[in-house]
């Protein structure tokens, strides 16, 4: 803590020496206020040398050293608040920056029990160059800063990319001093992606030389390129990022890629969407114009389909009305293409269900040997599989009966299990207990479960379409025999 409110303090004696007494003042009472903390601590100390020790007093003189340090926080806090922090990037004859002062100079001396002037960090004269530095980060020697750090190729024509950014050095000395008037040489590597546009430069009065970097119609194997500044013995450098024109563009439905044909319901909306990147993989530009397109022209993006990107992506509503068939959705955006065909069905017409296998044995602990696949298939009224949107519930009719417990519908091991259609298909897994049922003493071998099944089409919360049907599973002594009833409610 007192390390802390030491480099507090050297913050405010940057001002007092600044000569223009702005700080006088405040650095004293704080200088006054840690005096006092050092002292505080020194107290403490004999007390705990003490032999025997009074822990009594101990905590005494701890509680004063807080309250000590509160206070000189607190002064050395409202002297900063008193004066303008602004000041502390000007030094007199060297405008050293006082962030590059705290970070390199020891305030202090391992074993000193007090401040001494021997210790402080003085203005001096700047000496010969030894490193670059980052200007918003001095201690950083080897790096430059650009401004912005990626740029785009000249032949992306979104209005208002950056085509160049600008490259900035700090020059220091051995004492982290900037250095006025050195010469900086920028340059790039052979075969670069990007130019420089003035690559001799000057160092102003706080050390920094700046120029330009251009990008060019090309982007190389990776999209980056690397800019590097030199003075003396010392070198410095940078990556840049280039991003080109679209290059490659991934057709999304419902914010996925599909590798089959997906079928939408009539009446539905469809969120459609296109990923955009350059040749590297970079996201394209911000703004870059995304072209959709349906193919018969039977239904309708909003916006006419035409978007822009964000974050490499536009996204758009598809609206289907209430044509049916196969339909090709494409994406365009300045050359680069995708498309996706989908199926537009009606609403659930046709529901039909099987078991397999039919007869199953429960005799066995292996689940597999006492399982039944259902599986529903639910068409329009055309014959077409019905919106993957569809909704289908299996469950026991009367979850009171006491025979249901002798079964479960899996994956959810109760009498209930919803699921979405995919390509006009759902099913679950029936599985039996493995019980022997024979009770000659009750006349009773079976039992026996209704199971429904039924499929719901709705869009914005509006059902649309629904079927069911109904089977009966028997389970007889050590088999289970399940046969279909055709019954079907629309």
């Amino acid at each position: 803590v007192v390390d802390r409110l030491d480099n507090g303090l050297e913050r405010l004696r940057a001002f007092d020496l600044s000569g223009d007494g702005s700080a006088d003042n405040a650095f004293a009472a704080a200088q006054a206020a840690l005096t006092n903390v050092h002292n505080r601590c020194s107290e403490a100390l004999d007390l705990l040398n003490a032999d025997p020790i009074n822990w009594d007093d101990v905590r005494a003189k701890l509680t004063s050293v807080q309250d000590a340090t509160n206070n000189a926080a607190a002064q050395i806090d409202a002297g900063l608040a008193a004066v303008d922090l602004g000041a502390e990037r000007s030094f007199p004859t060297t405008g050293v920056t006082g962030r590059c002062n705290q970070n390199t100079v020891q305030l202090r001396v391992a074993g000193s029990d007090s401040i001494s002037d021997d210790f402080w960090w003085t203005v001096g004269t700047p000496g010969a160059p030894v490193s670059i530095a980052n200007p918003e980060q001095p201690t950083s020697s080897g790096t430059l800063l650009a401004r912005p750090a990626q740029i785009y190729s000249t032949d992306v024509t979104v209005p208002g990319v950056a085509h160049n950014t600008e490259v900035e050095a700090l020059v220091l000395d051995a004492l982290c001093l900037p250095v006025p008037g050195a010469n900086v040489n920028f340059s790039t590597p052979a075969n670069s992606i990007v130019t420089i546009q003035n690559p001799q430069q000057t160092t102003d009065a706080n050390g920094v030389a700046m120029t330009t970097v251009n990008a060019t119609n090309q982007l190389g194997e990776d999209g980056t390129a690397t800019v590097n500044a030199g003075v003396d013995s010392a070198s410095a450098s940078v990556g840049l990022t280039v991003i080109g024109p679209p290059s490659r563009l991934n057709l999304r439905l419902g914010g996925s890629e599909v590798q089959r044909i997906p079928n939408y319901g009539v009446g539905s909306t469809v969120q459609v969407s296109a990923v955009v990147k350059d040749a590297n993989g970079n996201d394209v530009a911000d703004g870059t114009q995304v072209q959709f397109t349906i193919t018969p022209p039977d239904h309708s993006f909003s916006d006419s389909g035409q978007v822009t990107t964000s974050s490499g992506q536009a996204s758009v509503p598809l609206v289907l009305g209430t044509k049916r068939g196969l339909y090709m959705i494409s994406a365009e955006a300045a050359g680069a293409t995708d498309s996706q065909q989908i199926r537009v069905v009606g609403p659930p017409d046709q529901i039909e269900v099987t078991a397999e296998p039919s007869i199953i044995s429960v005799d066995t602990p292996i689940i597999d040997d006492r399982s039944s696949q259902i599986t529903v298939t639910v068409k329009d009224s055309e014959g077409q599989w019905a919106p993957d949107s569809t909704i289908v519930e299996f469950e026991f009719v009367d979850p009171a009966d006491a025979d249901w417990a002798y079964f479960t519908l899996r994956p959810d091991n109760s009498g209930h299990y919803t699921t979405p259609l995919t390509d006009g298909q759902a099913s679950t897994t029936l599985v039996g207990s493995p019980t022997n049922l024979s009770d000659p003493s009750q006349g009773l071998s079976y039992r026996a479960v209704d199971v429904r099944v039924t499929a719901t089409y709705a869009v914005s919360g509006e059902v649309r379409g629904s079927v069911s049907h109904d089977i009966t599973v028997i389970l007889r002594g050590k088999t289970v025999f399940v046969p279909l009833i055709t019954k079907q409610r629309q």
